[in-house]
């Protein structure tokens, strides 16, 4: 299943592919395959890890998977970001513009902003983009949104 995804991916059917079962049986195995598959594939591969919502802030794994992408790199040019940058500097704080501030509402427009990002950046690069978040049952509820969120645009 996840070789057909990853070669999907590289024709521009992208998809959601999600491991649940109880501990133990391979999930985050099955993870480290779908990662080495990818990048052997020269796909990026934007990987975070929920931790427990007690311990964790809000939008942990994303500010991991998007940071160790994206973090030290240029603000992407792109008239479909426009408004989205600061929304997404909430995560990753290199994006952040003198006079910052957060958004009362972007958790709001969060999940669309990350959409946006990683279209400009799959047109850009011209590669599908490997997304793992690992850990969901420690997630926090905006990551959940985020995720769900993309899910069901993945052909957008």
């Amino acid at each position: 299943m996840l070789t057909r995804a990853l070669t999907a991916a590289r024709s521009g059917l992208g998809s959601t592919v999600v491991f649940a079962g109880e501990p133990g049986i391979g999930k985050s195995r099955l993870l480290r395959e779908a990662t080495r598959i990818a990048r052997e594939r020269q796909g990026p591969v934007l990987s975070g890890s929920a931790l427990d919502e007690s311990v964790a802030s809000p939008l942990r794994a994303w500010s991991e998977a998007l940071g160790t992408h994206f973090g030290g790199r240029d603000l992407p040019v792109s008239d479909s970001l426009r408004g989205f940058i600061a929304v997404l500097a909430t995560v990753l704080p290199g994006w952040r513009e003198p006079g910052w501030t957060a958004a009362p509402d972007s958790s709001l427009l969060f999940p669309e902003a990350v959409r946006r990002l990683l279209a400009v950046e799959c047109a850009t690069t011209g590669l599908p983009i490997l997304l793992v978040i690992d850990d969901l049952h420690w997630s926090d509820k905006p990551t959940w949104a985020t995720l769900r969120y993309l899910a069901n645009r993945i052909a957008e």
